[in-house]
């Protein structure tokens, strides 16, 4: 997921500006989460930029969260969780 992923493992609360392809829908996920705010590419001036960052400064909730997912993303160990699911596809001849 990119630099949405790497402030994830961080622990950090973000604010997020999707342009394109994925973004969109991780920024989504992001805010469902109550970790991040988001500004539209094509509203983004210095007044929405400062409003969405003060909310995210001042509410300690995103905060929270975040350090809470960061810890749950740190802990988990993607390169064998995946390799556990192909070898499972293979036994079972799925793949």
């Amino acid at each position: 997921m990119g630099t949405t992923g790497q402030a994830l493992r961080a622990g950090r609360p973000q604010l997020i500006v999707p342009h394109g392809f994925d973004q969109p829908d991780h920024a989504a996920r992001m805010v469902q989460r109550g970790v991040g705010r988001t500004v539209s590419r094509f509203r983004y001036r210095a007044d929405s930029v400062a409003r969405e960052l003060s909310a995210l400064l001042r509410t300690p909730s995103y905060a929270e969260k975040a350090a809470s997912l960061g810890q749950q993303v740190r802990s988990e160990n993607g390169v064998a969780a995946t390799c556990d699911a192909i070898a499972e596809l293979f036994a079972n001849g799925t793949l």
